[in-house]
């Protein structure tokens, strides 16, 4: 405890000695002016005021007490001053004039120059010329320590001043005139005006004698603008001439003499928009037109006795008044005069200006000025003032009225209006009036405007036109015009005055003028043909249009057949074409002196077209044409075309023999042996010799004859048969016959063959021996070369080794061209064989 107590002490007795001698380093220190211990902002104490010195408004600031502060930076202060004067027009920092020190018991002047705000403590400064007064007011002066960055204000001060100068002048004013009761806004301009000035117009024999400004606002030194409210007077001559008057707030004033003008003109109107209302309608003036007007004008609009006011007048400028203008529903019609009235008893009439129309309606026209009778027509009516519920009519002196059954409002020009003229007479061109009525009672009308037409109808055509004797056509359009409901129409025949047939169209219906409908029922008997049409109005008036229709026979007719021409013992496959051919159809060739030849089938293909078959085995030849062609129906009418068919049965013809030889002691089936008119039994006959003793004669065994053109058999050779070539006759039933002569041969062997050739080639101008095998190759057989079918080298008679085989030798001159050769090898009796293509020649 004693060692703690002595620690404890030993330390206290250093603390205390560190204490001493920093207290002792601070002495010093201050006294050796090493630390500057100063206030946080300067503390100056002064007055400001404003001065005349030299001529020259300026700004005094003097400091009573306080702390020294220097402008410049001179050193000789511990703090920096600026120095600021702030005008409605900004913030300004003084320049020093040379080193100045601000301490108690100095003054300092703050003057204006071009370069701006100046500070000095040299009043001798304010005389020199670039010193200017400080004009600007109110003022205020800032004195701000900027010793540190931040500047720290000291104090301020406002100098509530009252702007002086030298007097103002007055040079123009932008408008120099104004009307009485308006307010007005001028620019001025002039010299030395102040802020706060005013002005005035001012006449000594005024009404009244002065006009201040409401408002004036100095916009610098040379322009003022001032608005004025000119007063209204019922004792103001039309126009006086005032002075024009600016006080500066110092009491200085400026004039010019004579300058503005106030004018209290009487008003005068150029226009009303609108310029025109219906009677009972209340009309927004939204602009009557002139000038000179006052605020409080008045306006009438009058006709006689009728006087209207505007009420709810705005006088929105001298120029414009607005209002609302309540027009009576007993106004009279027509032009009135508009009389504006100022405050001032001054007022001016304008002569028609204003129309009021009245709201009875007016018809201008119709959509048809023509109606025809018995039938509806719909207007549109054009007009004035026609009010929802409008109805409408024709009528004429003498005439009945033809009301409207109904009516559609439309606008208060238009009206759609229907009118049925059913049973109402015509009229003469134009009779009727067109009359319209509101549902007030007020009417309009146009005068002799509308025809009521009654003309005779018109046929132009009848759809459709034509129609079949027993059918009931329906007429879906008998075109014309004039037509009337209740018309009745007559399909007639043979003389107009008595008329052999008449048809009357039932199920009339008359759709429109144009147009009928109806069922016209043509008897079984009516007689085919044109017939007439007329169609009788209600009014007896009628028309006929001739041949509009046709009745067309239901009997069948013939026009023409795919073969005229028959031939004798073959059947007959013919088309018939015509008219009214029926299913179940039946026809028939006759002719005088011919039996009839009825087909044995037809078929129906249309009402224009059967085929039918005719069996014309046995039958005769007739005359040319000399059969008509007949048609009859199931319901047993018949038609026919006059001799239009004949039946022919001409000699028979050969043209050739397929095949056209054979081997004797063969049977030779003969394929086709052609040409024409052969005959079912027709006889054929192949024969050489003499034709009355024929040498030999062979009968074809005819297996059939398809066709006239064809006879197939089969033709057998006797061994014996002599060879060479046979006639061929064919003899029909009717005995007529027809021999081809040559038309066959008859050879002892059959022709050669040809298998081939060896070797297959050879080259021109030396010998190659060849070697041909085939069959039926007999001796004195030769071989030839063919280029196509062009002869061009034979070969020199070969050895035969019957029946197979010809050997020779080819020597083809270097003249034949080289190419590919036909073979041909030809036996003593002429038949031969060829090889296509068999030898290349080279």
């Amino acid at each position: 405890m004693h060692n703690d107590r002595a620690l404890s002490e030993s330390v206290s007795v250093t603390l205390i000695v560190c204490l001493v001698v920093i207290l002792f380093i601070v002495i010093a220190a201050l006294f050796l002016g090493e630390i500057h211990l100063e206030q946080k902002t300067a503390y100056i104490m002064a007055n400001i005021s404003s001065q005349t010195l030299a001529d020259k408004n300026v700004l005094t600031v003097f400091h009573r007490a306080g702390d020294a502060a220097e402008l410049n930076q001179t050193g000789r202060a511990y703090h920096t001053l600026a120095v600021y004067v702030d005008t409605l027009s900004g913030s300004n920092r003084t320049q020093p004039v040379g080193p100045i020190v601000f301490q108690p018991g100095t003054t300092l002047y703050i003057y204006n120059s071009t370069d701006g705000y100046r500070a000095t403590t040299n009043a001798a400064d304010l005389s020199a010329p670039t010193a200017l007064s400080v004009d600007a007011c109110p003022v205020r002066v800032r004195l701000v320590d900027e010793t540190s960055s931040t500047h720290l204000l000291i104090m301020q001060m406002d100098y509530p001043c009252t702007p002086t100068g030298p007097a103002p002048t007055v040079t123009s004013i932008n408008v120099t005139y104004g009307y009485r009761g308006w307010p007005i806004a001028r620019l001025i301009t002039g010299t030395n005006f102040l802020p706060g000035a005013r002005a005035m117009f001012n006449l000594t024999a005024g009404i009244p004698p002065e006009i201040h400004a409401t408002s004036c606002t100095a916009l610098n030194s040379t322009r003022m603008v001032c608005t004025f409210t000119l007063p209204t007077s019922p004792l103001a001559p039309p126009s006086q001439r005032y002075n024009l008057v600016v006080t500066n707030p110092d009491g200085k004033q400026g004039m010019r003499r004579n300058y503005p003008y106030v004018y209290s003109a009487a008003p005068s109107i150029s226009s009303s928009t609108p310029s025109s209302g219906l009677q009972g309608a209340t009309i927004a003036i939204t602009y009557l037109r002139g000038n000179y007007f006052q605020p409080g004008a008045t306006v009438t609009y009058h006709q006689g006795s009728t006087i209207i006011p505007l009420t709810g007048v705005t006088v929105h400028n001298a120029t414009r008044i607005t209002g609302t203008l309540a027009i009576p529903a007993d106004a009279p019609p027509g032009y009135y005069n508009v009389t504006v009235t100022n405050v001032d008893n001054r007022n001016y009439t304008r002569a028609n200006r204003f129309r009021v129309i009245s709201n009875a309606p007016t018809v201008t026209g119709l959509t048809n000025r023509t109606g025809y009778r018995g039938w509806p027509v719909i207007e549109r009516i054009t007009g004035t003032n026609f009010v929802d519920g409008a109805t409408a009519r024709f009528e004429a002196p003498g005439l009945a009225t033809i009301p409207s059954d109904s009516c559609t409002w439309v606008a208060s020009t238009q009206l759609i209006c229907t009118f049925n003229l059913l049973g109402y007479p015509n009229s003469t061109t134009y009779q009727y009036n067109i009359s319209v009525t509101n549902p007030d009672g007020r009417s309009g009308w146009r005068a002799n405007y509308f025809t009521l037409a009654s003309p005779a109808p018109t046929i132009s055509g009848s759809t459709p036109s034509s129609g079949r004797q027993g059918e009931t056509v329906a007429i879906t359009n008998l075109r014309g015009n004039y037509f009337q409901p209740d018309a009745v129409v007559t399909y007639w025949y043979g003389d107009p005055a008595a008329p052999s047939t008449s048809l009357a169209l039932a199920s009339v219906t008359v759709p429109t003028r144009t147009q009928i409908t109806g069922s016209l029922v043509i008897p079984d008997d009516a007689p085919a043909g044109y017939y007439n049409v007329t169609v009788l109005n209600t009014d007896g008036k009628s028309y006929a249009l001739r041949n509009a229709f046709r009745v067309i026979s239901t009997f069948p007719t013939v026009t023409g057949l795919t073969n005229r021409t028959g031939y004798s013992g073959w059947p007959l496959i013919e088309r018939i074409t015509g008219t009214n051919l029926m299913d179940g159809a039946t026809a028939r060739f006759e002719g005088p002196g011919l039996g009839a030849i009825t087909a044995d089938t037809c078929t129906w293909v249309s009402a224009t077209q059967m085929i039918c078959t005719f069996n014309l085995l046995g039958r005769s030849a007739s005359p040319a044409n000399g059969y008509n062609i007949t048609v009859v129906n199931p319901d047993g009418k018949t038609g026919w075309r006059a001799n239009y068919f004949t039946l022919s049965s001409p000699a028979p013809y050969i043209s050739s023999s397929t095949p056209s030889s054979g081997i004797a002691g063969n049977a030779v089936p003969i394929t086709n042996l052609r040409g024409n008119y052969f005959q079912p039994g027709a006889v054929v006959t192949y024969w050489r010799g003499d034709p009355s003793v024929p040498l030999t004669s062979m009968p074809l065994s005819v297996e059939s004859i398809p066709a006239r053109t064809q006879i197939t058999g089969t033709l057998n050779i006797p061994a014996g048969a002599s060879i060479g070539y046979y006639n061929i006759t064919v003899q029909n039933p009717d005995g007529q016959s027809y021999t081809r002569r040559n038309a066959f041969r008859v050879w002892a062997v059959p022709a050669p063959t040809i298998n081939g050739i060896s070797p297959g080639t050879g080259a021109r101008g030396i010998a190659v021996p060849v070697t041909v095998t085939g069959t039926n190759i007999v001796a004195g057989a030769r071989v030839r070369l063919y280029e196509g079918t062009t002869y061009r080298y034979t070969a020199p008679l070969g050895i035969v080794t019957p029946p197979n085989t010809i050997s020779t030798t080819f020597t083809v001159p270097l003249t034949v061209a080289p190419g590919t050769m036909n073979v041909r090898v030809t036996n003593p009796d002429g038949q031969y064989a060829i090889l296509t293509g068999g030898y290349v020649l080279t």
